[in-house]
């Protein structure tokens, strides 16, 4: 019986603590978990942000039966730039941007346009680079 008493009373110190160890443990992990996930949402949201912005200068800023004045290419360059710059610099989701090819369909686009001066197909490719980011975005929550 003594022994039974002993490990019981041993138990009774070391238990709580277990617990309160193993608790920490779950908890930071979770923590953790979603904290990464709050960092893949913002590369996210930052990366269709900054695509949607430079669409749209490109699309308005890019008029080309009229000259345009440096203030817009400068506006357009650093369009073009920080869209790049965006897509190459995204840290939490690298595998996802990699994957679902952004960088050469957002440069086949921008290129596309410039050389044919379209705006329908460069719209659909920027649709459809929304929508490939939007849905990656989606697939771990």
């Amino acid at each position: 019986m003594s022994w039974l008493t002993s490990v019981l009373a041993i138990w009774a110190a070391v238990g709580p603590l277990a617990g309160v160890l193993i608790g920490h443990y779950l908890s930071t992990r979770w923590q953790r978990k979603l904290w990464l996930l709050d960092r893949r949402k913002e590369e996210f949201r930052e990366l269709l942000s900054t695509l949607t912005r430079s669409f749209t200068t490109i699309c308005t800023k890019r008029q080309y039966m009229l000259p345009q004045s440096p203030e817009d290419q400068m506006a357009l360059h650093e369009a073009e730039s920080n869209a790049l710059m965006t897509i190459k610099d995204r840290i939490f989701i690298a595998a996802d941007v990699k994957r679902l090819d952004i960088y050469k369909l957002w440069n086949s686009a921008i290129n596309e346009y410039n050389r044919d001066h379209v705006y329908i197909p460069f719209s659909e490719k920027y649709a459809l680079i929304n929508a490939k980011i939007v849905d990656a975005a989606n697939e771990k929550v």
